[in-house]
């Protein structure tokens, strides 16, 4: 029997991939906590993993991200401690200054 923090952890990884199916990513789908690689497929051009920790490490999580995406763009979900599936939009997503940049430089010439 998987442990409480275990079991947070896989729920909170199918809420995130529900909420982005629920947002126009209508393949997004929760990866078998057996099997590795991104936490989020079916999101080709993006490589989300997800954390429900309390402490969170950023730069180990973007490192895990990064190692996972391939040539997806990568990106951390993190569930703040408190923050049930009720607080889903306001949970946190991390990704480096470069990409950041990158994804503001695309978005500004797109608009």
């Amino acid at each position: 029997m998987p442990s409480s923090r275990v079991s947070r952890g896989r729920k909170t990884q199918e809420l995130v991939a529900q909420w982005f199916r629920e947002h126009g990513f209508e393949d997004a789908q929760s990866r078998p906590a057996s099997l590795p690689g991104v936490d989020i497929m079916g999101m080709d051009w993006f490589a989300p993993e997800v954390k429900a920790t309390e402490g969170q490490n950023f730069t180990g999580a973007l490192k895990q991200a990064r190692a996972n995406a391939g040539s997806a763009f990568p990106l951390v979900v993190y569930r703040p401690r408190g923050f049930g599936p009720e607080k889903i939009e306001d949970w946190i997503v991390a990704f480096s200054l470069k990409d950041a940049t990158e994804l503001m430089r695309f978005y500004a010439h797109a608009a």
